[in-house]
């Protein structure tokens, strides 16, 4: 006779996991902030996050920010991988593409001078391949490679020009720089003489002017003089009345 007994028992097979997260952006300008929206399955209660650039998290809903110092165009693998609390997981990766930026850099040769100031720049960006010009005085932009610009300043201070040079790369990424460009007030002088006609001979007077320094005179008669307030006789030796 065969002697025989059976038994029962219960074999639980868990659900895979699924792993999967959405990103609020997968390519753009470094550094490049990421959000990573985790939607793996409700079984999964860990979760490693690989970014692909040497930087990992354990996090439910991590933020990243990826970085490009390479000077190319660079693409990471942000892998994730989430698992049950029976250690079965799954695998999810995308794709994230980080632009580097351009470097933005420029030379002028603007000295310290009286308006109006011709001064020419020189562009020694790299990685761009458009720009645009503030110079800082309200005129209007400039998307020359390097320009030349004609300052003026009608005050009676010196002007402090503040110039921005903004530069984009073919994916828009921009890098921008500032530098600035002094210039002194425009000579804009006038003055009145005491008196103004009469008989020869006739002695004039001539008055100090304001913002005037240095003083070069020439009195139209063929005389010359120098200093704030010189005297003039001027000599008529004609019949007629002369004008100087």
């Amino acid at each position: 006779a065969f002697c025989t007994a059976s038994d029962t028992v219960s074999v639980t097979v868990e659900t895979e996991p699924t792993a999967g997260f959405t990103t609020n952006i997968n390519a753009g300008c470094s550094p490049l902030g990421m959000n990573f929206t985790n939607t793996s399955s409700v079984n999964a209660v860990s979760f490693m996050w690989d970014f692909g650039d040497g930087n990992t998290s354990n996090s439910t809903n991590p933020n990243h920010t990826y970085i490009n110092n390479f000077g190319f165009d660079t693409i990471f693998t942000a892998t994730l991988i989430a698992q049950t609390t029976f250690g079965c997981a799954d695998t999810i990766s995308q794709l994230i593409s980080v632009f580097p930026n351009p470097s933005a850099s420029f030379t002028h040769d603007g000295v310290l001078d009286c308006g109006p100031l011709n001064v020419n720049f020189t562009n020694t960006s790299t990685g761009a391949i458009s720009y645009s010009w503030s110079y800082g005085d309200g005129t209007p932009l400039d998307n020359g490679i390097s320009p030349n610009h004609i300052y003026n300043n009608s005050t009676q201070f010196i002007d402090n020009n503040i110039v921005t040079l903004i530069a984009m790369s073919s994916n828009g990424c921009t890098d921008t720089i500032v530098d600035s460009v002094l210039v002194f007030p425009e000579p804009q002088f006038g003055f009145s003489t005491n008196p103004d006609s009469g008989c020869s001979p006739v002695n004039v007077l001539f008055p100090s002017v304001i913002g005037a320094v240095a003083y070069q005179w020439d009195y139209g008669d063929g005389n010359f003089g120098t200093g704030p307030t010189p005297n003039h006789t001027y000599i008529n030796s004609t019949t007629n009345d002369v004008t100087y």
